[in-house]
């Protein structure tokens, strides 16, 4: 019975050990594989982070659910404590219209988005703010 416990606690660590050691891997990866584990892994937080209007495209292509296309930018974020991590943003059927006034609100757990919206500088906490003019 001491043998079983022993390994099942020693499994259950071995689990979370691995959990943690992929949401460290992930940071400031914007592969897919990177965005599947972080979608899957319990041991990642969904938070609101924000980001400067990104500027340019970094991929685009033919969606064939719908038949338009879309465009990925890859943006540094920033959370209210000022942790930096860059992340992938699809936008599914038109490029974002955005000039250098407005701002992505972007909840993400980890590298997966879950949703983002443009917003503007008085939407912005003040914290956030500035990290993102640095």
């Amino acid at each position: 019975m001491k043998k079983i416990v022993k390994s099942v606690l020693l499994i259950i660590v071995i689990i979370f050990l691995l959990l943690y050691v992929l949401s460290r891997m992930t940071i400031n990866n914007t592969s897919t594989w990177a965005y599947l584990i972080d979608m899957l892994n319990p041991m990642v937080t969904t938070e609101t982070v924000y980001a400067n209007a990104p500027t340019k495209t970094i991929e685009e292509y033919r969606d064939n659910a719908n038949n338009k296309t879309d465009y990925s930018y890859k943006v540094n974020s920033y959370n209210q404590s000022g942790q930096k991590r860059q992340i992938q943003v699809t936008s599914y059927g038109s490029k974002l219209k955005l000039d250098s006034h407005r701002y992505l609100k972007i909840r993400a757990k980890g590298q997966y988005v879950g949703d983002f919206r443009i917003v503007t500088d008085n939407q912005v906490p003040k914290k956030v703010i500035n990290y993102l003019r640095h």
